[in-house]
């Protein structure tokens, strides 16, 4: 099978999981809350890697809490307040039961004046959450400039930075958000860890009570062994190359499309290199993604699946893409491990079905 789902979780990269047999290997009883050697030894890998992770991608302004997944870090942002306004094409665990919802434009960027509507004469304090890249569409959003207008009015911001990580150059300092949110499987590390990355964390409700860990906010034993192989994938990161690699593979296939009467959703917008919403209209998504399978190729529909149905994709509706548009769409999504003879061979195959 040829593996093009990267946004949904990426492969383990080797270097990340010849660090975590080592730790695995090394058999120790490590728990980080217990005072004796081996404790005192696991809160120390765990604060090396909470030091370099931050370290990586912002400044000493910031500190992180590690959870089990980014969407449970999401949950817990968002639970922290009760006056909140999030984008229309946000991730379903920060759009789910929301209200102030503001609304996008044909390229799914976020539309200012709306959000200054919503936010003129809300009762403080109050939360806005935009992501930076949508994992369906690879939109990306000025956030520098979305935080600039949110802080204006007296809010604070937080930006699910989970797509964006490793795939463009990230500054957390630049984008000036209050809160992020990132995950260790997105970038070749292991499932099982996440990170609310902050500024301050005294608005943030504690999610899990008990033994204190996670400054408060997450009790619970600590996933060393995914900590560590989520810090290896981090201090692996290189962005540029990244970058150079998967871009013009993105490129390819989208302009072979085009010849062949596909539509690539966005196109007009900034992106990440890696993302493609693709449609072939009169020919349903679900059928591209049976009979791609069967040619020996992972996709998505890039929508919401529950009970054996397909649903429609909220951030498609939310841009105003033609039905015939929606109901055709497949997210093609690259990493590192793909090449120009697979995009080769991708079209081909997408093309004969």
């Amino acid at each position: 099978m040829i593996y093009l789902d990267n946004n949904a979780t990426t492969p383990l990269l080797h270097n990340v999981k010849a660090k975590m047999l080592d730790f695995i290997n090394n058999n120790q009883p490590f728990n980080a809350s217990a005072i004796h050697d081996f404790g005192r030894k696991a809160k120390n890998i765990i604060e090396n890697a909470r030091s370099q992770i931050v370290a990586k991608v912002a400044l000493d302004n910031y500190k992180l809490i590690f959870t089990p997944s980014a969407t449970l870090a999401n949950n817990i942002i968002i639970n922290s307040f009760q006056n909140i306004v999030v984008g229309a094409t946000e991730h379903s665990s920060i759009l789910k039961e929301q209200k102030n919802i503001i609304s996008v434009n044909d390229q799914g960027q976020i539309n200012e004046d709306h959000l200054i509507q919503l936010i003129k004469n809300i009762d403080k304090p109050f939360l806005v959450s935009i992501a930076h890249a949508n994992n369906e569409t690879g939109v990306l959003q000025n956030v520098t400039k979305l935080a600039d207008i949110v802080h204006k009015y007296g809010g604070v911001i937080h930006s699910d930075a989970t797509q964006s990580l490793g795939k463009i150059i990230l500054n957390l300092d630049v984008l000036s958000a209050d809160y992020y949110t990132i995950a260790s499987h997105k970038i070749g590390g292991p499932l099982g860890c996440g990170a609310i990355i902050y500024k301050n964390k005294s608005v943030i409700s504690p999610f899990l009570k008990g033994g204190g860990q996670e400054m408060g906010i997450f009790a619970g034993t600590e996933n060393l062994l995914s900590i560590i192989g989520f810090n290896e994938a981090v201090n692996l990161l290189d962005t540029t190359k990244y970058i150079n690699h998967t871009l013009p593979i993105r490129d390819f296939i989208e302009n072979e499309a085009e010849k062949n009467s596909g539509v690539v959703v966005a196109k007009n917008s900034s992106r990440l290199p890696n993302t493609i919403m693709l449609a072939k209209k009169g020919l349903s998504n679900k059928s591209q993604l049976i009979a791609l399978e069967m040619k020996g190729f992972c996709v998505s529909i890039g929508s919401a699946c529950s009970s054996g149905t397909v649903k429609e994709s909220p951030v498609l509706q939310a841009m105003n893409c033609d039905k015939d548009v929606i109901k055709s769409c497949i997210r093609i999504s690259l990493g590192l491990q793909n090449n120009l003879d697979e995009a080769k061979m991708f079209i081909k195959a997408w093309c004969e079905i």
